[in-house]
This record gives C-alpha cells, structure tokens and sequence, in this order.
C-alpha cells in the first residue's frame, strides 16, 4: 500500500489498510522509499479539523490551536537540529526528522529506521568495561544534541525485549553495539522561557525541577535546562544495566524522591572504578548526575569525560569505592536502634559496613574476615553489631490498674512511642517504628502483649466496701461455690476479689456485678 509515496511493509498492513501500532503519543508504521526503510510516526494528540469538520470557529480553534502549535514546535526543532546543526542518523547517529505532513487532520513525520535494534534485556549480563564504553558513546551523542540547543525532554528505554519502546536505542553494527537518540516528539529548544505551560517527560524518569509541573506547584516553577537530560540519562543508564530503577524512599521515582530531599540507593553493580588515572567510579558519576541543583550536575561532556577516565568526580558527590567504608542506619531504622561505634565495629572484626538495598528491602553490608554478608536489622541487633533502643512510654492511667512490660520489648515488637491520649476517654497513641500513629484503650494493650494487668493486694475485711451493702449469707455463697470475698483497690476504685472452691478467682469485681450475682445484697 502506497501511504504519501511510502511503500507501508506487510505486516504493519490489514484488509489492505494500515494497521498502526501504538507509540506514546502517536502511532507508526515503517515504509519503504527510494529502497531505503523509513519509520512512519503519526500523532494523536493534536488534530487539525477543516471547516467541514468543525464548522463552529470556536470548537474549530479548541482543536486546531495547539495542532499548530505542536506543528511549529516540530518546525524549531527540525530547523535547529538538521537545517543548522546538520546532524542525520548515518552521521552522528542522531535520528533527526527527514520531512512532515498532514495525514487525516494528523502530523506525520519521517525519520530513518534504525535496523538491527538490540533488545534492552542484552545490556543487563554486559561487562563493567564494555558498558561504560557504550554509556560515554550515549554521552557523546547527548553533546551533539546539546550543542544544537536542544533538549531530548524524554529519554528513556523500552520494557524488557522491547525493541521499539526506548528513545535511547542500540543497533548490532559490526560486532559492537552502536547507540542512536530517536524520538524526538517532546523534544524543546534550550532553554525554554522561565515557567512553560508543560513540561514533557515519561513517568520514573522525570528530574527533581519538572516534578513541580506535574505537582501543579506555580510557585517551585523553573526554568527548565539541558541539566534535565543529564538527570535523566543517570537513570537510563542504570534501568538499561540493571532492568531496574533505583531504589528510593517512599517508593517514588527517583526524581520525586530527589525533590523531596529523598534517600536514593544506586544498585552495587555501578560500584565499580572506570579507569586508574581518575579513579572515579561510576556509582559517583551517577550520583553526581542526580544532584537536586541542576546546576551542579554534570554536563554531557564531563559525562563523557568522566566515562573516559580523563577526569573525576567532585568529591562531594563521591560513594562507593569512594566513600567511607562504614556507613550509619537507614533513616527508617535510627527511631528504633542504634549501630555500635565504628572502633567498637572493627573491634569484632568488621571492615566495611555499608547501607545497601537488597531485593527491594532496605539491609546492610556487613564485611568481615574478607566475606559480605547482607543482613536485616533484626539479624543485626542478633549479631551485636547493633542494639534497640527501648521505647518512649509514658504512665499508664491510674484507674486501669495495669502496667507497660519494659521498654525493650516494646521496641522489640517495633513500636517506638506508647502515651496517654484523651481521645473518646482514656487511651494510649501507639506510634510505629515505620512512623504510624494509631490510638487504642488499654484492653488492646493487654492483647499485644506490651501491657499486663498489675498485681493488687487484698484487703481483709468482713464487710464490704461502705455503702456497697452486705454480704449474702455464708449459706447462699456456700452454695453458689463462693469460698472467699476480698475487698481489693483497683487504682482509685473499690472492688472485690471471689475465690470459688471449684473455679479460678473472679478478680477486679465491681458492686453492680457483685449485687447482679448476688454476692452482696
């Protein structure tokens, strides 16, 4: 089928129409022309209605406005990147767009077919050397972009054996591996006026300064600068290495969690050193990319450089081989325990103690004897290289008559905080380790084990308490098993303690129920 002088190849074809396949924020087909593939990529965002369509100016312009604002946006960028930077896909590996039309009230546009696309699953059993080559490669082709005053907005790579999902993509080219950029539909001139209506970007991979626009928070709004680009390649290169996203705090993405003065946990695999002459590893490099300021990260080129071994990281922004060997307690565990001095460590034997996330929970490398073990919080308090600190807990309310079990085992059953609230009475507010705030009565308490009923003393006494009555007669009480009858306090109150013959005790007994079973009369 002829699609505007592209042959559209079979199997993107069906009953003789085009069979479009799904692309973000369009579709595509691939074509051929002039012998040569092209991908064909529709959008449908934007539409351009004719006056048939939507005779109504109003409704008209609803829909043709930011068509053509989107049509002009595609215009700048072409202009900067092939009519002034010259680039195209055979020279700098950069897919630029080669022309653009309307098709169905739709802008279409052009651009080469990268053949022999590797699948992203390939990169995750590649060798430290190999792929760092391959990132400064990816680095370099950032330079390019940049220097043509452009920002990608939106890179990212595909899910797992996706081949077409990623906009940084690598073709199997003489034996190697050679990266391209493509997709440049989000792309937008650097830099952008100071507080856009939008800023593009793909969810877990969006930097620290475009989390406000998405927030819709006016006031945090910035202008926008290549530096996002920088932020996002720090977390393409390690969802290619790794097939993952690193690990954060509060379980968002790696820019949120930026923003939001986060911890992020780069994945052990980057804890390596690039080259002997800078001694940087690439753990730093990433860890410098993702700084909150984007005035602090590095540029496309130092990127590339630092890949190069030609120059190092900043020290503040250097860990792993880099950093000091022992580290303190994830933020989530300091409210609970506490970790043993550093010289009290190494006096058991411990070289390196770092944080670590392990499988998505947060643990600890624990070096000894030249052997890494990685371990819970539980498993080390169990090891005496940590203790629990024992919980905050206040006195009970004195008219329920019980008391707390220690400190220590409260904070062993991972709550941090026990206190008197009035909340609908007397109760307690029971605070997590985790930060959980609840509120419950004392009978709850009793139930989780963290309070026990408090021993009373009884109090002889032929009588009961002054103005509760009298006793029934030995007789009645003989016969109802009633062996003995204390007066005992419980807190303020007066109440009874019934010893049976043939049952436990009934303690903590009030005069109500003590008439109700007609023990006093």
């Amino acid at each position: 089928m002829n699609f505007h002088g592209f042959e559209i190849e079979s199997e993107y074809l069906s009953g003789g129409a085009i069979m479009w396949h799904s692309a973000g924020l369009g579709e595509f087909a691939v074509g051929k022309k002039n012998g040569v593939r092209w991908f064909i990529k529709r959008n449908t965002e934007y539409r351009f209605p004719t006056k048939e369509e939507q005779p109504d100016k109003e409704m008209r312009d609803y829909y043709l406005v930011p068509a053509l604002e989107y049509q002009k946006e595609r215009e700048t960028i072409k202009q900067l990147m092939v009519d002034k930077g010259g680039l195209t896909a055979d020279k700098d590996h950069i897919v630029t767009e080669v022309e653009h039309f309307i098709d169905e009230s739709r802008l279409v546009i052009v651009s080469r077919f990268v053949e022999n696309l590797a699948r992203d699953t390939d990169f995750t059993g590649m060798g430290a050397a190999p792929f760092a080559a391959f990132c400064r490669d990816v680095a370099f082709l950032l330079v390019k972009l940049h220097a043509c005053g452009v920002i990608h907005g939106d890179l990212k790579v595909g899910q797992a054996d996706d081949v077409m999902g990623g906009n940084v993509v690598a073709a199997v080219e003489g034996g190697k591996l050679t990266p391209y950029l493509i997709d440049f539909d989000l792309s937008f001139p650097a830099p952008p006026a100071a507080n856009p209506a939008a800023i593009p970007y793909s969810d877990h991979y969006e930097s620290p300064e475009i989390v406000p626009y998405i927030k819709d928070e006016k006031e945090e709004q910035r202008e926008v600068t290549t530096a996002t680009d920088i932020f996002t390649l720090g977390v393409v290169y390690h969802k290619l290495w790794t097939g993952d996203f690193p690990a954060v705090e509060g379980g968002s993405s790696v820019g949120e969690c930026v923003y939001a003065g986060g911890e992020v946990t780069i994945n052990r695999k980057f804890d390596f050193r690039i080259g002997d002459r800078c001694g940087a590893t690439f753990l730093s490099l990433i860890n410098w990319m993702f700084a909150k300021d984007p005035a602090e990260r590095p540029t496309a080129a130092q990127v590339a450089a630092v890949l190069g071994d030609e120059i190092p990281v900043p020290d503040r922004f250097q860990k792993g081989s880099d950093e000091k060997l022992f580290t303190g307690l994830w933020d989530a565990h300091v409210r609970i325990a506490e970790l043993l001095p550093e010289a009290e460590l190494r006096a058991k034997g411990v070289t390196s103690f770092k944080r670590v996330n392990e499988g998505g929970y947060a643990k600890y490398a624990v070096t000894t004897g030249g052997r890494e073990a990685f371990l819970t919080l539980d498993e080390l308090v169990a090891a005496g290289y940590a203790r629990r600190k024992p919980a905050e807990v206040s006195e009970p309310w004195p008219e329920q008559n019980i008391e707390f079990v220690s400190q220590e085992e409260i904070a062993g059953k991972g709550y941090v905080e026990i206190k008197r609230v009035e909340n609908g009475g007397h109760r307690y507010a029971i605070t997590t380790a985790s930060g959980v705030i609840f509120s419950h009565g004392y009978e709850w308490l009793l139930g989780e084990g963290l309070a026990r009923r408090k021993a009373v003393a009884p109090i002889e006494g032929d009588e009961p308490w002054p103005g509760d009555g009298r006793y029934a007669s030995d007789e009645e009480l003989a016969r109802r098993g009633v062996k003995k009858i204390l007066r005992i306090k419980y807190g303020e109150e007066n109440r009874y303690r019934v010893e049976y013959t043939d049952r436990d005790p009934l303690d903590y007994v009030k005069a109500g129920t003590m008439r109700k079973l007609g023990y006093i009369v």
